[in-house]
């Protein structure tokens, strides 16, 4: 370990980083040389905070490095929510397609209602 890696490895201890691993052994190649030149150090809070978070590498589409992703299990996407906006009121048709619509839905729950009236209002 030279010098510089040495003061490197010190100064991410200090400062509570991490080198996360990643997929594969090489993130930059071109003809006959490869190497890990490329890193994603993270904070150690944030792997306390994000228990499922890794790092991985995308394909090398345009560039000789691959791209580090970021992904973690912790994070869900859920749906997002029913939002109604204002300009829907000054279309003449909201209310006939809203009515139609609310009609057909009797017997579902409030949410499911409004998941189903999203397709057709966008519409």
């Amino acid at each position: 370990m030279t010098p510089g890696m040495r003061e490197l490895a010190l100064f991410l201890q200090d400062m509570q980083m991490i080198d996360m691993e990643i997929n594969l052994k090489f993130t930059w190649m071109r003809k006959n040389a490869a190497s890990r030149i490329d890193r994603l150090l993270i904070d150690t809070a944030l792997m306390d905070t994000f228990p499922g978070i890794h790092a991985y590498c995308g394909d090398r589409l345009i560039s000789d490095h691959h791209p580090i992703l970021l992904t973690s299990n912790a994070v869900t996407w859920d749906p997002t929510p029913f939002r109604s906006l204002d300009c829907w009121l000054k279309e003449p048709s909201f209310l006939k397609v809203f009515s139609k619509e609310w009609l057909q839905l009797t017997g579902l729950p409030l949410d499911q209602k409004l998941k189903k009236l999203k397709g057709p209002l966008r519409h």
